[in-house]
């Protein structure tokens, strides 16, 4: 709807809305790709010091959700125990309000989220689990990227990423849909990528079932 404004006005005005420098920071890059290995984001992950940042990047790493859904949660929409972080994400849908929930089970996640959670103890259930803001977390991956050694990414393209794997891993479509909160497995799919790895191990395999259909004749 925004960005459906913003062409009205710029029309009308001649001023394009999107040019202000808070706004870019929210649009994902035409030219950034939306997929990134797992080894890139363990690099990224690695670079990170501030445990409240580390957190934060674990959680977008596992779970796939949007950015905004992370930096929203509160202290309530999470439960914790030695096996695993579960996360409460709300999804907001036509009319209704969907809860859909989210396990976490590498080891360190968890244990990073219990290092943070003691630093901040006493906690109050109803306050946010975070202080960080969109901005200032956005400007840091910049940062982050360039000491890791990888391309710039977007916080959006976690959630590709998490897709990307899961498909790779055989995950079905329709799981993928409920764990990202999608109301269409189409929307699920834009978010899945292949890689040059797939298309080169996926063209053995189509060689493979010809020639059996030819020996079947």
């Amino acid at each position: 709807i925004f960005f459906t404004i913003n062409k009205y006005v710029r029309w009308a005005t001649g001023f394009d809305i999107c040019q202000t420098k808070r706004i870019e920071l929210y649009r994902v890059p035409d030219d950034e790709p939306d997929y990134r290995s797992l080894d890139d984001l363990i690099k990224l992950f690695g670079v990170i010091e501030e445990l409240q940042d580390k957190v934060i990047t674990a959680i977008l790493i596992f779970t796939g959700a949007r950015i905004g859904e992370v930096l929203q949660l509160k202290w309530k929409n999470i439960e914790v125990d030695p096996e695993e972080l579960r996360i409460f994400f709300k999804t907001e849908k036509v009319k209704q309000r969907v809860i859909r929930k989210v396990k976490i089970k590498n080891k360190i996640a968890i244990e990073l989220f219990n290092l943070y959670s003691a630093s901040l103890a006493p906690i109050d259930n109803d306050r946010n689990l975070f202080t960080r803001k969109y901005i200032k977390y956005y400007k840091s991956m910049k940062g982050w990227c360039k000491d890791a050694g990888i391309k710039e990414l977007h916080p959006h393209t976690f959630r590709h990423s998490f897709a990307s794997q899961l498909l790779r891993q055989n995950v079905h479509i329709r799981i993928i849909q409920i764990i990202l909160g999608h109301k269409s497995p189409a929307t699920t799919a834009k978010y899945s990528h292949a890689s040059d790895e797939d298309l080169d191990k996926a063209i053995p395999v189509l060689n493979t079932d010809v020639k059996k259909e030819n020996t079947d004749v």
